[in-house]
């Protein structure tokens, strides 16, 4: 009886089983079986791109340029070639009548002496704040130390003024207009907003010029507003423009998903096909080109942008797991 069984067993297999697995059935085999042995496919040292991998270190470290499987990356600023330009800003409504942000990542390699360091800036390049809206954000020396700035001007001016911060460092700097009460706030490393000296605030609300455009990365200085300025050296990730009422209140992030509330451009860094250097990850597509200016005029490069292996971020005892690590990590 038991043999017969058996026998019946035997038989009934092929029919239970198909003769050939396609290749996603055969990848989840080998995934669930993986699973088994104690851990998922990430970190076994085999780059699975079913998996979505783009590597795989071998390790479950969060403290490394290989985390969760996927190589992240940021945009080296070292020179007046490290310049991103989005010339279709008037796409976005900033018109002042509601809330909006733009938040990134930095990394300051060289800090400020005596002059501002802006590494983001919106408005009409080569005009001065007196005759167009500009907004910059970027860090500054005050006194003997460096802070990061959000600032908007037009006739007034209100800036807002972070704490101080500590060079060769990941920094997170969110920078909010508040459309009821005409000023700028800023937040850094996901702390409190602070808002500006009211007396500067701009009122009525303002909005940018349609030809307004959004430059990323080693300012000139005719593209801030004809301001002395100094040229940014660092890392920068991660940048994220908001439109909407909460803006100010969204969860702090290292990695940004396109779909995140209010979300109107968002630039991973990631390295992107020719001819488009700074993807847009939202279905806006504000694609941001490499660039010069000539004139005022900018101008598309061939070049193309450089890229580097993230930091750490620096900031609240999130980071703590990664002090002792040299490598550029990004943390989870």
């Amino acid at each position: 009886m038991a043999q017969r069984l058996a026998l019946l067993l035997l038989l009934a297999l092929p029919a239970c089983l198909p003769n050939t697995l396609s290749d996603d059935a055969l990848h989840a085999k080998v995934a669930d079986a993986t699973a088994g042995k104690g851990g998922p496919l990430c970190g076994n040292q085999t780059v699975d791109p079913i998996e979505g991998e783009s590597c795989d270190d071998g390790n479950t470290d969060s403290c490394d340029a290989c985390d969760k499987c996927q190589v992240r990356t940021a945009l080296d600023v070292t020179d007046a070639k490290s310049l991103a330009g989005l010339t279709t800003l008037g796409a976005v409504q900033f018109d002042g009548k509601e809330n909006w942000s733009i938040e990134a990542w930095f990394f300051v390699r060289t800090a400020p002496k005596t002059m501002p360091m802006p590494f983001l800036v919106v408005g009409v390049p080569g005009t001065k704040p007196t005759n167009a809206l500009a907004f910059t954000m970027g860090v500054a020396p005050l006194g003997a130390n460096t802070v990061a700035f959000c600032g908007l001007e037009k006739l007034a001016k209100s800036t807002s003024i972070s704490p101080t911060i500590a060079p060769n460092s990941w920094h997170h700097l969110r920078c909010v207009w508040n459309a009821k009460d005409g000023d700028m706030r800023a937040a850094l490393d996901g702390g409190a907003l602070a808002k500006a000296d009211n007396k500067l605030a701009i009122k009525p609300a303002p909005g940018f010029d349609t030809s307004s455009w959004l430059l990323l990365g080693q300012m000139p200085t005719a593209a801030a507003g004809g301001l002395q300025i100094e040229p940014f050296d660092g890392l920068l990730d991660e940048v994220r423009a908001a439109v909407g009422p909460n803006v100010g209140t969204a969860p702090l992030a290292r990695r940004y998903s396109a779909e995140t509330p209010e979300t109107v451009a968002l630039y991973h860094m990631d390295p992107a096909t020719p001819g488009r250097f700074l993807n847009d990850a939202t279905a806006n597509h504000l694609d941001a080109d490499q660039i010069t200016l000539q004139n005022t005029t900018p101008i598309k490069r061939d070049a193309v942008l450089a890229f580097a292996a993230e930091g750490c971020y620096g900031y609240s005892p999130l980071n703590a797991e990664c002090q002792a690590s040299p490598k550029p990590p990004w943390c989870p």
